[in-house]
């Protein structure tokens, strides 16, 4: 079988079934089955054992099940990631969090990514930036292990990932800068989500307060961890980042409201 006909087969069902880029994730599924022959045009040799894995594939997804969850893995910047349902899928857009320490932190800096899951952010900013060290932690045990395995896989020597509640586990220590990804879902806006998004890990997603208390939480420990003339940078709902950003100036943090891919407010950076 040709694989463009293939590929319009699955693109077909997979829109059929609701999913939202039907095309984008065909391409996911047969690179992850067949590799760089997938890139190819025209005829493609695919044994039977293959086409049973794509197909299977595809069936799972039409159930709602995320491509990353049943292959194992997520694409982050350069990274290839191995990631479970004990962790969040990794989101272009948090490549954008990453990039900004890429680009700014001093040399021999230092990076905190504060619930780290994967490990996207901390191991894309210590493979582009070997001289930075990086350290990343989160709450969840389960999690730690996906970084770590990650950092092994890798190959990356200047991270390194450590349980801790935000920051109770970093006494005495300071960074240059602090990436934060916490969890910034209200227990309505969870009710809402599309079903694909809840068979990730609630505790990675939902948070009190408006979405906003692990965040304020972490704002209002920021002071023990962030060196003199450091960023910190909270990723967030395009609603939170003016009443985020309106917190940290009150706890007398110079802020700033930034943008993602598809011009929504996302980030709010904060400096002394």
């Amino acid at each position: 079988m040709e694989l463009p006909v293939i590929a319009r087969d699955i693109e077909m069902n997979l829109g059929k079934a609701g999913v939202e880029c039907p095309g984008a994730e065909a391409r996911f599924i047969l690179y992850e089955v067949l590799g760089d022959r997938a890139k190819r045009f025209g005829h493609v040799g695919i044994t039977d054992e293959e086409l049973k894995r794509i197909y299977e594939a595809v069936q799972r997804r039409m159930d709602g099940e995320p491509v990353q969850y049943i292959f194992g893995a997520a694409y982050f910047r350069n990274l290839r990631l191995s990631v479970t349902a004990d962790v969040l899928i990794p989101r272009p857009e948090t490549e954008l969090l990453a990039g900004y320490f890429i680009d700014t932190l001093p040399r021999q800096g230092t990076l905190l990514d504060v619930g780290t899951g994967s490990g996207a952010i901390a191991l894309s900013v210590a493979q582009e930036r070997p001289d930075v060290e990086v350290t990343g932690v989160d709450a969840s045990p389960a999690a730690l292990l996906v970084a770590e395995r990650n950092r092994a896989d890798c190959g990356i020597g200047n991270a390194t990932f450590l349980k801790s509640d935000l920051f109770s586990e970093l006494s005495g220590r300071k960074f240059d800068g602090i990436a934060a990804n916490l969890p910034y879902v209200t227990e309505d806006e969870y009710e809402k989500l599309d079903k694909i998004v809840l068979r990730e890990p609630r505790m990675a997603l939902v948070a009190p307060d408006g979405g906003m208390a692990l965040m304020k939480q972490a704002v209002d420990g920021l002071d023990a961890v962030l060196a003199e003339n450091g960023l910190a940078v909270f990723e967030l709902s395009d609603w939170q980042a003016e009443p985020m950003a309106q917190y940290a100036d009150s706890k007398g943090f110079k802020t700033e409201i930034r943008r993602d891919l598809a011009d929504r407010w996302r980030f709010v950076a904060m400096t002394r």
